[in-house]
């Protein structure tokens, strides 16, 4: 494969990049869609940005004696040894179709605006060796969208931020086996689990962009909207503490951060502890911002007017026992995942009614992570193979590095974004209400959706103050700066 670069300036978007194509066939790079050099209206966006990989996990099942009898796992990237590709195809258009609601997939729909489609057929190396599987074919959708700026729809609560809009998406499907024999011991896909790797980089000020060869320092921070928020007239300093729940702005070291497991924004930690149920729950974030190091202070929280956004779950619902929102949580298209019966798959441990996250409903029982690390050569897929930027085991790409570094005033970091869709879960549920024992319930996923559908959002302005827009100090909590500092552990709960 002989790999080239051409340059996309799209003006009805203002975004800008570079994109890895194979010559002469016009088909993906290695690794699939690769885009380089992102910029919106001259303002520096990322560096490099990609889907690494998918990993596949297979379980041998023995339906005589309704066991798990063995398991496997693979890594396949989106290269030609385990899919065909078809041309990439570049999409201008209006929308195609109506916006998908809770039951309606992504797949065909073109979002207003400027994207890019590329399709993938797996080869018979995805399945090779595996014996009786239910499922023998793997198809690929990446169609990665951008829009204009703007704030129709809105991007966050308040609808006043004014941004642009990046959403790698990627649609998959599973394929049935019609020689698949479930009278005997099978095979199937337990799990399938897709790991981006995205560098960004964004200007110190959001009027002078930075030369693109210069390596201006960045910052990343991780936030955990606050379900219930006090206080009607706070702002600034005190809207951000009642905003949030918890708060790290910015990281102080580098960190792997949950964000979801098996769908849920909370887990219970209590009986590992030896506590009853619900007695000790460990919170995940909500979101995580990036914004250039600057001279004095950091971006706005809430707010962020030169900031890339990423939130695949909103709280706030009231403030001040105020309706705070009054339409439901923004997302790419304003749907709300749908809530299983007796669950609610945002918190379940919860007492009230609160959002869902921003994900495909039919693959809600979702675990998604995120990483911020600092610039490595060791992990740039310009000087290593895909084979090597994911591991098995999604953390340990990053614990066996050592301990996670000072990253507190600004460093070159990369953020890096997991999804694994299981093929079903069992979990104990508690009935809304409910104080006595949660019954078992289990979930199944589909066999095929979208992933990274909530996207991320580009805001390039000047900092602004108002009634609902947080300070631009650093905060930490419920951990301190120090506490971070002197106890450099890898995977940090939003609480605990």
């Amino acid at each position: 494969m002989s790999v080239m670069t051409r340059t996309v300036n799209n003006a009805a978007t203002g975004w800008s990049y570079d994109l890895e194509f194979d010559h002469p066939s016009g088909n993906p790079a290695p690794s699939g869609l690769v885009l380089k050099t992102i910029r919106h209206d001259g303002h520096n966006f990322a560096k490099d940005v990609r889907l690494i990989g998918i990993w596949l996990k297979f379980e041998t099942y023995n339906p005589a004696s309704a066991t798990v009898t063995g398991t496997s796992e693979r890594f396949v990237p989106l290269d030609t040894r385990y899919f065909t590709a078809a041309p990439i195809q570049e999409l201008n258009a209006a929308a195609t179709s109506t916006p998908p609601t809770a039951d309606v997939s992504m797949a065909n729909y073109i979002y207003p605006g400027h994207g890019l489609r590329a399709l993938y057929v797996s080869t018979p190396a995805v399945f090779a060796g595996i014996t009786n599987c239910v499922m023998h074919e793997l198809r690929i959708t990446q169609m990665w969208q951008f829009s204009a700026y703007g704030h129709s729809p809105p991007h966050e609560p308040s609808g006043g931020l004014h941004a642009a809009r990046f959403h790698p998406i990627t649609t998959y499907r599973l394929v049935l086996n019609p020689s698949f024999n479930d009278n005997v011991p099978y095979t199937r896909v337990a799990s399938i689990r897709f790991d981006y790797r995205l560098h960004l980089t964004l200007d110190r000020s959001y009027s002078t962009p930075d030369s693109p060869s210069t390596q201006p320092l960045n910052h990343a921070g991780l936030f955990r909207d606050n379900d219930v928020p006090s206080g009607t007239s706070l702002s600034g300093s005190g809207f951000s503490r009642a905003a949030f729940e918890a708060v790290e702005k910015p990281i102080a070291r580098e960190v792997i951060a949950p964000g979801l497991v098996n769908g849920l924004s909370a887990v219970d930690v209590g009986a590992a502890n030896g506590l009853p149920p619900r007695q000790q729950i460990s919170r995940l974030w909500d979101n995580v911002h990036w914004w250039g190091a600057r001279t004095s202070g950091h971006i706005s929280a809430p707010g962020g007017f030169h900031a890339a956004h990423m939130h695949w779950r909103w709280g706030a619902p009231v403030m001040g026992g105020v309706p705070f929102l009054l339409s439901p949580p923004p997302n790419i298209h304003n749907f709300l995942q749908p809530l299983p019966q007796g669950l609610n798959p945002r918190d379940y441990l919860a007492n009230g009614t609160i959002f869902g996250a921003l994900v495909d409903p039919g693959l809600w029982i979702q675990t998604l992570q995120v990483a911020v690390t600092r610039y490595d050569q060791a992990l740039d897929p310009a000087h290593q193979p895909l084979s090597r930027l994911s591991t098995s085991n999604f953390r340990t790409l990053f614990t066996n590095r050592g301990t996670p570094v000072d990253v507190a005033g600004g460093a070159d970091c990369v953020l890096w974004y997991s999804v694994e869709i299981p093929r079903q879960v069992t979990m104990p549920v508690y009935l809304p209400g409910s104080s006595g024992s949660p019954t078992m319930q289990t979930f199944r996923a589909t066999t095929g959706g979208s992933v990274f559908l909530h996207g991320m959002f580009f805001a390039h302005d000047a900092e602004r103050t108002g009634r609902f827009i947080g300070d631009t100090a650093a905060h930490y909590w419920p951990r301190t700066l120090a506490t971070i500092q002197s106890s450099p552990i890898w995977v940090r709960m939003a609480t605990y």
